[in-house]
């Protein structure tokens, strides 16, 4: 999978260019993902997909006019930095106190699962535990999927600032009916060991045959 700090150089390249041209600039990097993604029809996989993502955003800032611009193709990051440096030559000027230096935070909220795999393999198997989870009644199953993400992002300044950050996603949801009751449910973690298709299940299930 590609990492948003595997474009250190780029950002790097883009600020030295911007910095020249602008009092202050700022790059983010965002949407370096992998996902994959199942959706149930009834209790059968209807649809599957599986994606990448990237994206580039400028900002840059003279005697308080601010420009920005944003591409999703790397290659095209001249002409993305060229736009910013454009929007921002006919913006209104406004009070403006500089871009952020960077400063010492905490990282102890944990979002990212080195353990979690974004393949078809392991999305099959949470599909199947909340199919076969769904059983526990007389509700069927009307739609549902589950997904697993793994991204990175990057923001840098013309002040010194460069952080990244790395992060996992699983998610599992159900929609299933009784007659004219419906239930869903969904659960939505950074750690595949958190996801608890189980109770997704169960409760979908409950909500359609008892309330």
């Amino acid at each position: 999978m590609h990492n948003a700090a595997d474009y250190t150089d780029l950002v790097e390249t883009i600020l030295a260019k911007a910095g020249h041209e602008a009092d202050e600039a700022e790059v983010y990097i965002g949407g370096v993902s992998d996902s994959v993604s199942l959706e149930l029809r009834r209790s059968q996989v209807g649809e599957a997909e599986k994606a990448v993502g990237w994206a580039l955003a400028i900002r840059t800032i003279t005697d308080g006019r601010i420009g920005a611009s944003m591409t999703t193709t790397p290659a095209r990051w001249e002409d993305c930095l060229a736009a910013a440096l454009a929007s921002g030559r006919i913006a209104d000027p406004q009070p403006w106190e500089g871009l952020p230096e960077p400063v010492e935070f905490s990282r102890e909220i944990d979002v990212y699962d080195p353990s979690l795999t974004v393949d078809a393999e392991t999305a099959t198997g949470l599909i199947t535990s909340l199919c076969t989870a769904a059983e526990c009644g007389t509700a069927d199953i009307a739609g549902g999927g589950v997904s697993l993400g793994r991204g990175s992002s990057l923001i840098a300044n013309t002040n010194g600032v460069f952080y990244t950050r790395e992060s996992t996603s699983a998610s599992a949801s159900l929609e299933v009916i009784n007659g004219t009751s419906t239930g869903y449910e969904f659960d939505h973690v950074s750690h595949l060991r958190d996801i608890d298709t189980q109770r997704v299940a169960e409760e979908a299930v409950f909500q359609a045959d008892y309330c």
